[in-house]
């Protein structure tokens, strides 16, 4: 099973390479609303129409974890201040991990973070679409 984290899904969607079967996080959500915003409003690099059709996919998107508070929050701080790394990146490293997924991702200190805590992680190459993976 895949996770995406923001930014290889945000990756693979412009390449039409993702897989729908795979999973977001809930919080993953705000994180790809700001990276339309951003693409849309501040680089130009989408139009109308692309930012209507990332929206309706996201709408329709089937395979979402939900962050359950008085399970996950503890831990995932604990991963935030031991490896001081935001709050949503210590999300994608603990569900990763308890569900057994293999995280993908384009961000580098992420990919980094997920190597030193043994979890199963895929470096999305930006605009590349090489790849680099640790196989825990």
């Amino acid at each position: 099973m895949i996770l995406y984290d923001a930014s290889a899904f945000f990756e693979l969607l412009k390449e039409q390479k993702l897989e729908l079967d795979s999973f977001l996080l809930d919080l993953s959500f705000y994180e790809i609303g700001n990276v339309i915003w951003k693409h849309k409003n501040i680089l130009r690099q989408i139009s109308d129409a692309d930012t209507k059709k990332i929206v309706e996919l996201l709408c329709c998107w089937q395979n979402v974890i939900r962050l359950e508070w008085e399970k996950d929050f503890r831990p995932i701080v604990e991963i935030t201040l031991s490896e001081n790394i935001t709050f949503y990146d210590a999300s994608y490293l603990h569900f990763a991990k308890k569900h057994s997924m293999q995280l993908l991702t384009a961000d580098k200190k992420l990919y980094k973070t997920a190597v030193k805590k043994k979890i199963n992680c895929l470096l999305i190459k930006e605009t590349t679409g090489r790849s680099k993976t640790n196989n825990y």
